[in-house]
């Protein structure tokens, strides 16, 4: 993922932005070619939220991470931080007038709980207070690694392989059912994971109690 710009993704049928609030060392909202020679961007926390705006409903994605770790509306520029909380308007005319707007609860933007865990970013599926409550609650449904204390797979049995990312133009309910049949892998995807002409052999399953 790219922390200089926000990115649409689709999960389960919702329109997601997600992008990293990281400010750039030194720099404030302004142009980027006022920043520092040599600043970079730091780290920061990705963030994902509905891929709307509150204003306007134009798609956040489209839009800017600033240097200040902000996000920016495309249509009219105004800017949200990583809580989904607006922190700026353009086109206010007082602070009163700001801080108006801003109290408006439609002023903030759909957050929705997010967290990186082994190099993988997951989300909750769910937005608001409730949301951030359950999602801290819940561990997320990961293979504990031979490496840490508590691993839940043998060393064996680990194949480590490059990231990936691919944009399929079906629902995860097909998905799922394609990736529990080991069966297809040699024959679908000849030379990438397998060979159809080698690899298409009878599978031996051993299943084992947790």
């Amino acid at each position: 993922l790219d922390r200089e710009k926000p990115q649409h993704f689709k999960l389960l049928n919702i329109d997601l932005v997600v992008w990293n609030d990281g400010a750039v060392e030194g720099s404030q909202f302004g142009s980027k070619k006022d920043r520092s020679k040599g600043a970079k961007r730091q780290h920061g926390t990705w963030r994902v939220f509905a891929d709307s705006c509150p204003h306007r409903r134009a798609p956040l994605s489209e839009g800017r991470v600033e240097d200040d770790g902000t996000i920016l509306c495309s249509y009219h520029a105004w800017r949200w931080d990583g809580d989904g909380d607006l922190c700026n308007v353009p086109q206010a005319q007082s602070s009163d007038e700001f801080d108006r707007i801003k109290s408006n609860p439609k002023s903030s933007c759909n957050a929705f709980p997010a967290r990186v865990v082994n190099g993988l970013l997951w989300v909750w599926p769910e937005s608001g207070s409730d949301a951030r409550i359950e999602s801290e609650l819940t561990e997320v449904p990961i293979m504990k690694l031979p490496q840490e204390e508590d691993a839940s797979i043998d060393e064996d049995l680990v194949v480590a392989g490059p990231w990936n990312f691919r944009e399929l133009p079906y629902g995860h309910d097909y998905f799922l059912e394609n990736v529990v049949d080991p069966a297809h892998v040699p024959s679908s995807h000849h030379n990438v994971v397998g060979n159809r002409y080698t690899g298409t052999t009878s599978l031996s399953m051993k299943t084992t109690e947790p």
